[in-house]
């Protein structure tokens, strides 16, 4: 692939041997005229190449930013500045007195090198800064129940996580595919990889933020924000119709059984119900009418014309002889 790539741009001359030379008295690698290459870089991202000054790393290929920090001090500064200097009244963050190992929310592993950053609920705002990516130790990471913003950096792929929560925070965006590839959060437990594992994504909720015994929901309220633990009250959020949502046909013999076993409860009460209904409204009518034709015949003594049985109601006389 490099042999013939970008020849035209790589000399005054565009002549340059297309094969490994030395070239200015230094080893030269024509590929890296299509890209420097994992741990260097240059200002256009192609020859010429420099290394990644100690105590910084590079993951890409063709890097034009310099490298990155990954001295662990150093990337807490940066978390420090990019949460706005966690100006709060528990913070003792690059205070004289303390250590990296003894910053409230920071632990240290027995090599003195940071594997854990846990700051949920502390009121942080601001942003995550991709250098939390490239701490060698870090294997958990918790910034859960804050204001923090932005996106979640993809650059936390480097880093060796094993938990990660960024739930309940105003993040936008979706979660990097590649840290969905990642076996943290229980993710990748029997050969599955999902990103809600890591956040539920923009438009659903769940109560935890994420997919690990709870459910992302969808939620219409028009915050659309990854790793949601709430759906604003008055609108609807039903279920995903995911696999793991999806009835067995044992669950839905089951529902449909109880579904005809209500109807014929209910069929029955009726049939059961229907023929007293029917007598006693019979009775009522009858009495009814016994009671009308009484009536009649008292208002018949101030001079009315006395109807007879058979005019006031054709089946009164055989209700009255059955009493």
């Amino acid at each position: 692939m490099c042999d013939d790539v970008n020849i035209d741009f790589i000399s005054e001359t565009g002549l340059r041997r297309l094969t490994d030379e030395y070239y200015d008295d230094e080893y030269y690698d024509v590929c890296d005229d299509v890209a420097c290459p994992q741990n260097t870089w240059s200002v256009e991202g192609v020859y010429p190449c420099e290394p990644c000054p100690d105590g910084t790393v590079n993951p890409y290929l063709g890097r034009t930013y310099g490298c990155f920090e990954n001295d662990d001090e150093k990337i807490l500064h940066d978390l420090f500045n990019a949460l706005g200097g966690i100006n709060k009244d528990w913070n003792n963050w690059f205070l004289d007195e303390y250590t990296k190992c003894q910053f409230v929310g920071v632990t240290c592993n027995e090599q003195g090198r940071v594997n854990r950053i846990e700051l949920p609920s502390r009121g942080l705002v601001g942003t995550i800064p991709e250098s939390l990516g490239f701490m060698e130790h870090l294997e958990v990471l918790n910034l859960a129940d804050n204001d923090l913003e932005g996106f979640l950096p993809p650059d936390l792929v480097h880093a060796p996580l094993k938990q990660l929560d960024i739930t309940g925070n105003k993040l936008i965006g979706i979660v990097p595919p590649q840290l969905c590839m990642k076996s943290l959060n229980q993710n990748g437990h029997e050969g599955r990889y999902e990103c809600d594992h890591i956040a539920c994504p923009q438009g659903t909720y769940s109560s935890t933020g994420k997919s690990d015994g709870a459910t992302c929901l969808p939620c219409n309220d028009g915050v659309d924000f990854i790793g949601k633990k709430y759906c604003m009250p008055g609108f609807s959020a039903t279920s995903y119709e995911s696999s793991e949502q999806v009835k067995t046909p044992a669950q839905k013999f089951g529902i449909v059984l109880g579904v005809a076993g209500g109807i014929m409860v209910i069929a029955g009460v009726i049939i059961y119900m229907k023929p007293k209904f029917l007598s006693y409204r019979h009775e009522a009518v009858n009495n009814s009418d016994i009671a009308d034709f009484s009536s009649d015949l008292h208002d018949s003594s101030h001079g009315s014309r006395v109807m007879t049985i058979d005019e006031y109601s054709p089946n009164i006389k055989d209700d009255i002889s059955l009493s």
